[in-house]
């Protein structure tokens, strides 16, 4: 497994390596662009949470208190600039790079695990390690969040799996642990935990029920503190982030016009919602978060009411564009996803027939990051996440065909040796 996070890290050194004097995307300038930074710095500098922007893209004339972005990856990003001050940049991109090594290592795993095949377990790790939409994603203007989401969710499956192996109440309490900071990283996983908790129960029945408290009761519990913060800065209980209205809004207004895409760029959107806001007769810097949040969720709620039937249309559309729209990269980048999807469309058939529980709580978790981002918004590296589960998937048909053919190599050999006695 040490080779496999080495392979991993060392991948991406060298992908970026070779890159990063081609594209003005690999630079440092390009992670401010979405708040992180902004939030990270004020909070290091102790101005505590906040930025000088509402929701991220409308700037305001002093600091404000926000909810605009998860705490996790800020708090991470504080750190960093605690430490470093300015040098902060190559500290994160080798974080986010040890991220994706472990995520190789909880891969592999998982694969062997579920398969007891060492071969599987080497093709998910070493197809992850060096799997390009991922290390694009993570490098460049993803690298604020997403490297240490994916690690968490890559820890809370192999501590749910654990769990059930050893009817473990403080590893299922580990698991909730990793859930509720992954959500803390990215709201869309708040409801997850219904997928381990299902799963828990389906395996163990009774036995499950104070492993499934554990987790429920760690995963609420870890939610206190910003939960608590919000309140106190904004006099309600915020419990993810206050972005959902914007981008709810955002991703769903043109099935006003009958016209089904990602949405709006920001560079359209933005005028959009200054003037829709100014329809309310008061300026925009007069709103704090979860208002103006609130006000844009109710617009984008109003015109999914009123057009029910092209809502779900989009979103059917949504359940494909997931897969490789806007951030997945061309040519090698769509070649390499071609293969896997490819093959993980023939291994679901294997996952199926084998009837291994582990393949089904992967596919379960697949299924919900399809489900709900395809209900909001969606870009490829919203499924990334899940990517590693996709490869191991597509490794099954590669392992049964190593198998068949090591099974008839090692059959061709005594009746070679019996012929040759014969003669």
């Amino acid at each position: 497994m040490a080779l496999v996070f080495a392979l991993a890290v060392t991948a991406r050194v060298v992908y970026f390596l070779v890159l990063s004097p081609t594209s003005p995307e690999w630079s440092p300038e390009v992670l401010p662009r979405d708040g992180w930074l902004t939030i990270a710095t004020n909070l290091a500098r102790g101005h505590g949470y906040s930025t000088n922007s509402l929701l991220t893209y409308f700037p305001v004339d002093r600091l404000v208190p926000t909810a605009a972005r998860s705490p996790v990856p800020v708090l991470l990003l504080a750190a960093l600039v605690r430490l470093a001050g300015s040098h902060w940049y190559y500290p994160a991109l080798l974080f986010s790079w040890c991220c994706s090594g472990l995520v190789a290592i909880a891969a592999y795993w998982i694969a062997v695990r579920a398969s007891g095949r060492h071969f599987l377990g080497l093709w998910t790790g070493v197809v992850f390690a060096v799997y390009l939409s991922e290390m694009y994603i993570t490098t460049t203007f993803a690298v604020a969040s997403e490297p240490i989401f994916s690690a968490l969710l890559a820890a809370y499956l192999v501590l749910s799996i654990r769990a059930v192996d050893r009817c473990s109440v403080p590893i299922s309490t580990s698991a909730g642990a990793a859930l509720a900071l992954a959500s803390l990283s990215r709201p869309a996983v708040l409801l997850l935990p219904v997928v381990p908790i299902a799963w828990m129960l389906y395996r163990l029945r009774r036995q499950a029920v104070a492993m499934v408290v554990g987790l429920s009761l760690t995963f609420a519990v870890i939610h206190v503190p910003w939960i608590v913060r919000n309140y106190a800065m904004f006099g309600r209980p915020i419990v993810t982030t206050t972005l959902g209205g914007f981008v709810l809004y955002r991703h769903n207004a043109k099935i006003e016009k009958s016209q089904y895409d990602l949405g709006y760029s920001l560079s359209s959107f933005v005028p959009m919602v200054r003037n829709f806001v100014a329809t309310t007769g008061r300026p925009l810097q007069s709103y704090d978060e979860p208002e103006l949040n609130d006000l844009l969720s109710a617009e984008g709620l109003r015109i999914i009411r009123a057009h029910p039937w092209r809502y779900l249309k989009l979103s059917a559309y949504r359940t494909i564009w997931i897969w490789y729209a806007d951030n997945s990269g061309r040519g090698l980048y769509a070649v390499e996803n071609a293969a896997i999807y490819l093959l993980a469309l023939v291994g679901l058939w294997y996952a199926v027939r084998a009837r291994e529980p582990i393949y089904g709580l992967l596919l379960l978790n697949i299924a919900y990051f399809v489900a709900v981002y395809s209900a909001l918004n969606v870009q490829y590296r919203y499924i990334c996440p899940v990517m590693p589960l996709m490869i191991l998937i597509a490794g099954l048909p590669v392992d049964a065909w190593v198998a068949r053919t090591r099974r008839g190599g090692q059959s061709g050999a005594p009746r070679a040796a019996s012929m040759q006695s014969n003669a």
